[in-house]
């Protein structure tokens, strides 16, 4: 017989940015039990009890290493997050505080939903914070509760709080540790032998992760949004590659001909949607409207150097080549703001207009050299009289150039003098 304990963060309300794990903290519990039945992990008690799966245990000696190897599973499908959650487990020992509980630790209301046998109950083993003033150690551990535990459910725990280490510092806001148990206990079973890169991302999806490095770029899997909904974010696979998926807002990236940088936590999730190719490389990318209105971030852009000028070009719309280098970069720019870039011995300027701005569209379209052979800053363009710069002035009822180059940087198209 089987008793039923519920133990959950207070109901949910207006919002899920409630859920402050960085405050609140949260934990990880053991299973004690009368008639000197063996203390066990929830996690591992879990394994067969709720999800039907068989505990794969790792040969290993102490229960770092078994935490370290059992961690490595993840290689094959999921090495980013592997190697990070290996040295997060390696360093377990130095970011804990071990105590003598004379009394329970008072428990974190995240078990969420626990069926436990008759005569046995929930201990908590773990707290986890992040360190701030309130605690120097990541972990306080009960070191009586542990010193019960053989090295395999020690090695539980800790792969139990590597991932909720990243859980409570995600976009996923859980009320509960279900899902993180579900995953040790997959993880314990040695699930990803049954997997396609496909049904591990899907998988990773109704656990609600929210990213996934994916040969270089760190793709965004979902978020809670200010409801306190979980959405998922675009993953679509072709022949068992990823061909269109959603970025990630929160991670920085750098490519071979372009950047992104970002450290604002509470930025967009979603950068935009990428298109991609059988090895990886983008074809295109479209930055998402609400990620250029609501942060602080920089957009993409290309740190352009050569003998022709030195640059910086962004943009919410791009164009790659098969060897992923840029093509066309569209954005925008305001009159607001002062714009001009130099290139083979040229200025082009976006006119200043601080009284009356406008935003006005922009493009740049480069050859296979990477030599620039269109610019266009919006509005009409026409050459200075006074310095032969090229100025474009947004008008009314007028179309906006678009000055066409040769290899070289020199203009091929025919501009009149600026009035």
């Amino acid at each position: 017989m089987k008793s039923l304990v519920f133990l959950s963060a207070f109901v949910l309300s207006s919002v899920a940015l409630a859920n402050n794990w960085y405050d609140r903290g949260n934990a990880g519990f053991a299973i004690l039990c009368a008639g000197g039945v063996k203390a066990q992990t929830l996690d591992l008690y879990e394994v067969s009890e709720r999800h039907g799966l068989v505990a794969s245990y790792s040969n290993k000696s102490s229960a770092v290493e078994k935490a370290v190897d059992l961690l490595s599973r993840l290689n094959s499908l999921d090495p980013a997050r592997a190697k990070m959650y290996r040295l997060w487990a390696q360093d377990f020992m130095g970011s804990a505080t071990f105590v003598a509980a004379a009394n329970e630790f008072v428990k974190t209301p995240d078990a969420g939903l626990v069926t436990l046998p008759t005569d046995c109950k929930l201990e908590q083993a773990v707290f986890q914070r992040n360190p701030s003033i309130l605690n120097k150690s990541r972990y306080i551990v009960n070191s009586t509760l542990w010193n019960k535990l053989d090295a395999d459910n020690q090695a539980a725990l800790i792969v139990h709080e590597v991932i909720y280490r990243e859980f409570m510092n995600s976009l996923a806001f859980e009320v509960t540790s279900e899902r993180i148990r579900a995953f040790n206990s997959f993880i314990h079973a040695d699930g990803l032998k049954t997997l396609s890169a496909q049904e591990y991302l899907a998988f990773l999806q109704e656990l609600h992760f929210t990213n996934y490095e994916y040969k270089g770029l760190n793709l965004a899997l979902g978020y809670t949004d200010t409801k306190g909904a979980w959405n998922n974010s675009i993953l679509v696979f072709e022949n068992g590659n990823v061909v269109r998926a959603s970025l990630s807002g929160r991670h920085p990236f750098e490519r071979s001909y372009f950047k992104f940088y970002c450290d604002d936590t509470a930025t967009t999730p979603d950068l935009g949607t990428v298109t991609l190719n059988s090895e990886g490389l983008l074809i295109s990318l479209r930055v998402n409207s609400d990620f250029v209105q609501k942060n602080e971030c920089a957009l993409p852009f290309i740190p352009y150097e050569s003998a022709k000028g030195q640059f910086i070009i962004s943009g919410t719309s791009w164009e790659f080549d098969a060897n992923e280098k840029p093509v066309t970069v569209k954005g925008a720019l305001s009159t607001a703001e002062q714009f001009q870039l130099n290139y083979a011995g040229t200025n082009y300027v976006l006119a200043w207009d601080p009284f009356k701005p406008v935003t006005v569209e922009t493009q740049f379209t480069f050859d296979k050299e990477m030599n620039l052979r269109k610019i266009a800053l919006g509005g009409a363009a026409c050459r200075s009289p006074l310095n032969q710069s090229v100025i474009f002035t947004p008008r009314n009822f007028s179309s906006d150039s678009v000055i066409s180059l040769d290899e070289n940087g020199v203009m091929t198209s025919e501009l009149g003098l600026c009035f």
